[in-house]
């Protein structure tokens, strides 16, 4: 699963890194598609540039890939991440978590600021396939899916003191701390889980029910 879990807690320059990197840019119909998700289409040219940027996050640079079968699973792997997005997209949009516009322009402006100088955030922009209204459109959907998560998803989820207990009997040597001091940094890390499941679980129900077009070769032979 992809960023949008995280970015709740994230500072203004790991929002835009996050937001750049886990959605496919808008406003480019034109271009040849790697896949269409309820109608809604996700580039061949995002597809690509977060495919690398994949390979990237696993310590690998893409130009050094030889293997066919390798590049083809960070492919996959890439597009799985594309498809979860668009489709937590729609469905904090059909639940009405859209923000307000004003809310839209406060991230928008500490996305911004998180460079030095304006030409820096447009270069930035540019080369992740974006426009200045595109970009704003796509903030909005991904602040959409942040409410989705805070005020559906998580809601309800709660680690007992009896469940943090027995996670510090199995694993809190590890921890280096008593008990008192971990249990709320354990509370937290079993909260994650949780809730990451039932992110898991509703995507596996979204799939389900997608209209999914999947537009490129994804085999595993060369």
């Amino acid at each position: 699963m992809s960023a949008p879990g995280s970015l709740a807690g994230c500072g203004a320059a790991a929002l835009l890194a996050a937001l750049l990197a886990a959605w496919p840019a808008m406003g480019q119909a034109a271009e040849p598609l790697a896949a269409r998700v309820n109608g809604a289409g996700i580039s061949r040219q995002r597809l690509d540039r977060f495919t690398e940027e994949h390979a990237a996050s696993q310590g690998r640079s893409a130009a050094g890939i030889q293997s066919p079968r390798v590049w083809r699973r960070l492919v996959r792997e890439a597009l799985d991440q594309l498809v979860d997005d668009e489709l937590l997209g729609q469905e904090a949009v059909r639940l009405g978590h859209a923000p307000a516009p004003e809310v839209v322009e406060r991230a928008l402006a500490e996305a911004r600021a998180a460079f030095p100088l304006p030409v820096q955030f447009e270069l930035r922009l540019e080369r992740s396939g974006f426009t200045g209204a595109s970009f704003r459109a796509h903030l909005a959907r991904q602040l959409a899916v942040v409410r989705l998560l805070e005020r559906d998803l998580a809601v309800g989820v709660v680690v007992g003191d009896a469940e943090v207990h027995a996670w510090y009997l199995e694993h809190g040597e590890a921890t280096g701390q008593p008990e008192a001091a971990a249990r709320e940094v354990i509370r937290e890390r079993l909260r994650r889980q949780r809730v990451e499941a039932v992110v898991v679980a509703r995507l596996a129900a979204l799939r389900q029910a997608a209209r999914l077009e999947i537009l490129v070769p994804l085999g595993d032979q060369p």
